[in-house]
């Protein structure tokens, strides 16, 4: 059993259309800590200032509200990165990581190996999207996006959608609703 969840969300770089040429560098980290109660024992929050790639594209800008004042002055990934797992193990040795579906940890890894800084092992991360379209909603084809996912629950979306604050904040709603649940689950 893990001591805390740390319920995350990401904003990377990206381009209208599909640019597998370009690496998505993580410019935001929002997150929320639980305990394995659901007691909420932090937050974590910070803008990374892309270095690959750092001209954000309109498409960006249009799809999350980010203004580039906001990253142009932000530290590096790895400051940031340095900073958010030192809030993660602050007061805990053992973490479960989990975001709604695959590409956040997905980015992460990428951004990881970009900046040659050791990769995460899978076993700390769990796909909630996963989890809780296949075994707490029992659904079977298309799974639900986080807001719908949210209404089914009785929830409203609070903030912005595509700001990893507003996003983590929205998913620790659900993820709390069912804190049993995720202890029941081998993680995917």
């Amino acid at each position: 059993m893990q001591n805390h969840y740390i319920v995350f969300d990401l904003e990377a770089t990206c381009w209208e259309g599909f640019q597998r040429r370009n690496l998505s560098e993580i410019v935001e980290i929002g997150a929320l800590k639980f305990d394995v109660y659901g007691q909420r024992l932090g937050r974590f929050h910070s803008f990374a200032k892309p270095v690959f790639h750092p001209h954000l594209s309109p498409y960006f800008l249009r799809l999350t509200g980010i203004a580039p004042e906001d990253v142009l002055g932000a530290s590096g990934f790895k400051e940031v990165y340095h900073s958010f797992f030192d809030w993660v193990y602050a007061d805990s040795d053992e973490v479960l990581l989990c975001a709604w579906g695959k590409d956040d940890f997905r980015f992460l890894q990428s951004n990881l190996q970009a900046h040659r800084l050791p990769l995460l092992s899978p076993e700390m991360y769990l796909d909630v999207k996963a989890v809780y379209n296949d075994a707490i909603r029992r659904m079977s084809g298309k799974p639900s996006g986080l807001i719908k996912a949210l209404h089914q629950e009785g929830f409203e979306f609070d903030g912005r959608q595509h700001r990893a604050f507003d996003d983590a904040y929205n998913l620790s709603k659900l993820f709390v609703k069912h804190i049993d649940e995720w202890q029941r689950y081998k993680r995917r």
